[in-house]
């Protein structure tokens, strides 16, 4: 196999000496203080929407915000399934493999409840109706319905985006919310490990598959990536309507169809570009899969100038 530089058990023991639980992070009916923006102007993309007072640009800013923690709710609990589905796989023939796998599964389960906290306690503080996908059950059917390492390509293009997440929020650029930042770091601190695991999972798959399986394993990470990015425009509709809800105003057709273009573009740029451009990605792709790291590399060019470069 491929050497990395790293095993499926020295992952398992780099993420035993992570040690954070749900209550010390966030306790169950805590409050959330929403005088200041949620997430850095780098992520939310509020700022340029003139048409907005000062007073609803943070509205909107906190809309993205928990929007967002709920996106990742859902990207989790897709996960869960696809980890546990890949565990049962590695069960006959590599022990390591998939008690590395049945941990990643147990600690998206940690992060999926961490992230429906903090939904829960921005609601409860939050003036205006809050509107949110329940994508899971998509995203998880998009990750079963194709080959196993499509599903790994784009369970670490998601995990690597959210790594980025969190440099922009520790290193961005605004004075946000450090309940938010603390959450995004409880995560990156197990994703750290968890992008390690799926970068041998591709490795350990490559070598038993043919040119062809793998050119189609690609081919099928890139239309659920797509997928993804339905998914992302369709909050960005529901966003609107939370921001007309908190701002208890009539938005015109005008407003609202800025308002849609540039929350698409923000979420895209989160959800999509972020993991598809991401040097650790693209290197872990070119790697495993040198003949068919041109075709991701070509598309990632195209969706990042179409939507701004991250």
């Amino acid at each position: 196999m491929l050497d990395l530089g790293y095993s499926y058990q020295e992952c398992v023991e780099k993420s035993d000496k992570v040690c954070w639980t749900l209550d010390d992070l966030l306790l169950e009916g805590a409050r959330l203080d929403l005088d200041r923006y949620s997430m850095p102007e780098s992520m939310a993309r509020v700022e340029a929407l003139d048409f907005l007072t000062a007073a609803e640009r943070l509205q909107l800013n906190q809309i993205a915000g928990n929007a967002y923690m709920n996106l990742l709710a859902q990207i989790e609990r897709a996960i869960i399934a696809s980890s546990i589905s890949h565990a049962q796989a590695e069960l006959a023939n590599e022990s390591e493999a998939a008690r590395a796998l049945i941990r990643v599964a147990e600690e998206e389960f940690k992060h999926h409840r961490m992230f429906e906290r903090y939904c829960r306690a921005f609601s409860n503080a939050f003036s205006g109706e809050c509107f949110t996908l329940a994508a899971a059950a998509e995203l998880s059917s998009a990750l079963s319905s194709r080959g196993s390492m499509s599903a790994v390509l784009v369970t670490l293009h998601l995990e690597l985006a959210t790594q980025w997440h969190f440099a922009e929020c520790f290193m961005g650029d605004g004075d946000v919310d450090p309940l938010f930042r603390r959450v995004l770091e409880a995560h990156w601190l197990d994703e750290c490990q968890h992008v390690k695991i799926d970068t041998l999972e591709l490795a350990r798959a490559a070598e038993v598959m043919s040119d062809g399986a793998i050119d189609g394993a690609i081919y099928d990470y890139l239309e659920i990536v797509e997928r993804v990015s339905r998914i992302v425009a369709a909050q960005a509709e529901l966003d609107v309507k939370s921001l007309a809800s908190a701002a208890r105003r009539e938005l015109s057709e005008t407003e609202q169809e800025r308002l849609i273009e540039s929350r698409t573009e923000a979420y895209r740029r989160l959800f999509v570009v972020a993991g598809m451009v991401n040097p650790q990605f693209l290197d872990a792709v070119r790697r495993v899969f040198p003949d068919g790291f041109q075709v991701i590399e070509e598309r990632a060019k195209a969706i990042a100038r179409s939507n701004g470069a991250v």
